[in-house]
């Protein structure tokens, strides 16, 4: 019952994680609240079974990165609450009443509103988590992230084909974004839902026979059986990033690809078969899907803007390098940082997670909140080493890190709530599972001390 349960709420998660980037990657102060809600109520379940049946050893080891993170959050609230005299204060309250009051953020509001979405990510990953130790929970949410985001693509590719878009309306472009107003936000997505793909389609192609007469048939046997829906995923999504025409997500996903591949183990005859299979499929698309994105990689044009945006950021870092604007206040705090070379757009995001993250929490606290994610990162890591069996979660999981952390550099993809929500998802499910079996059979009954 504990195990099915435990899948029940991981599931659930997922497909709200999923379903989050139909309203325009929940980037609307609606759907987002929506999300937000949701995840609580499904956390609040897990917390209670939590404290009453134990956690495990993996869940445990969370400890330190989560005594982090809150730290960060506690940060962020002070920077939203502290009442500061002028010298800490941010300059924005030098122009309003005293008895308004100053705040180190320039924006109390939108700080406490992110410091909310940090928290609902922070949640997805501990579902995620729990979750990925219960029987086959990992494959069947590989499979169903693979699937719904390779019929987004369709989705996006069709609306590009005919030029009409219900979901999107008025921000219908030519370029591939589905569901998503920004087409480079879109490309993170569909970068997942590619590793997504290529994971299951190498993992169905797995052949137990060491018969070298019997290997390619038994390959063939299988893919017409089921794998085949992987590798035209595996297409569908390699060509929605293309026809994206994003230039950091076509190169997060030839990255993210690189990694899977690099950090296989020896193969087996089905996956070498698999894996040619899926090399060819990229060589193919990049040449006969990738024109559009090669002509912006060599052009010149106006989203090069966000590299006059990079050197004012770090203007505006350097000023409160300890204090920060703010989390989440950029688009307020950034304003009198505006160049006349860039005062013909409205600047509300850096177009870099990093340098806004530094911008806005300072360099203390944004140090720290990297040291959480490199933490995730690097037990999962050490997962794909060490793991025997079912390396292919950890493996996906630093795959899908490498690419989207890439992607981070030069856009904002991952200040979209739903692609948010689903990295902590991955991240989750790549930490459950980079621990043994044995290891992970540890129980604290304490609860969550």
């Amino acid at each position: 019952m504990s195990i099915l349960r435990r899948q029940l709420l991981g599931l659930t998660t997922l497909w709200v994680v999923l379903a989050s980037a139909l309203p325009l990657g929940s980037n609307r102060p609606l759907s987002w609240l929506l999300l937000a809600c949701v995840v609580f109520a499904l956390f609040a379940v897990q917390l209670a079974f939590d404290i009453f049946k134990g956690i495990d050893y993996p869940s445990r080891k969370t400890f330190i990165p989560f005594v982090i993170f809150v730290a960060v959050l506690g940060w962020a609230w002070t920077q939203s609450t502290l009442l500061v005299d002028s010298h800490l204060a941010h300059p924005v309250w030098s122009v309003l009443p005293l008895s308004a009051g100053s705040r180190i953020s320039a924006d109390p509001i939108e700080t406490q509103h992110h410091i909310v979405r940090l928290a609902t990510y922070a949640m997805v990953f501990w579902l995620a988590l729990r979750a990925s130790r219960a029987g086959d929970f990992s494959d069947v949410s590989l499979r169903t992230t693979a699937i719904f985001i390779s019929l987004l693509s369709t989705y996006g590719i069709l609306s590009a084909v005919y030029g009409s878009n219900p979901i999107l309306g008025e921000f219908t472009s030519n370029s591939v974004s589905a569901t998503f107003v920004n087409r480079n936000n879109f490309a993170t997505f569909a970068v997942i839902g590619l590793l997504a793909n290529v994971t299951m389609y190498i993992r169905s192609s797995n052949l137990s026979t060491h018969d070298p007469a019997r290997r390619l048939r038994d390959f063939l046997e299988g893919f017409f059986a089921g794998s085949w829906v992987f590798a035209i995923g595996t297409l569908i999504c390699l060509a929605a990033v293309f026809f994206s025409e994003s230039r950091a997500g076509f190169a997060a996903a030839l990255l993210g690809l690189a990694v899977f591949s690099a950090t296989g183990r020896r193969q087996n005859a089905g996956s070498r078969y698999a894996a040619a299979f899926i090399a060819v499929l990229v060589t193919l698309s990049v040449l006969a899907f990738s024109s559009g994105t090669f002509t912006r990689i060599f052009a010149a044009g106006g989203e090069d803007a966000r590299f006059l945006i990079y050197p004012r950021v770090l203007e505006g870092i350097s000023d409160r390098p300890y204090l920060g604007h703010g989390l989440g206040a950029f688009h307020d705090a950034f304003r009198p940082y505006v160049s006349p070379e860039l005062s013909f757009r409205e600047i509300d995001l850096a177009h870099s997670s990093y340098l806004e993250n530094i911008f806005e929490l300072g360099i203390p606290a944004a140090v720290a909140f990297y040291a959480v994610l490199l933490t995730i990162v690097g037990v999962i890591y050490k997962g794909v080493k060490s793991r025997r069996r079912n390396q292919r979660f950890p493996r996906f999981a630093f795959a899908v890190s490498v690419a989207v952390g890439f992607h981070a550099f030069f856009d904002f993809s991952l200040q979209i709530p739903a692609i948010a929500a689903l990295f902590a998802f991955v991240l989750g499910l790549g930490w459950g599972q980079s621990f043994s079996e044995e290891t992970a059979r540890k129980t604290v009954r304490s609860g969550l001390r």
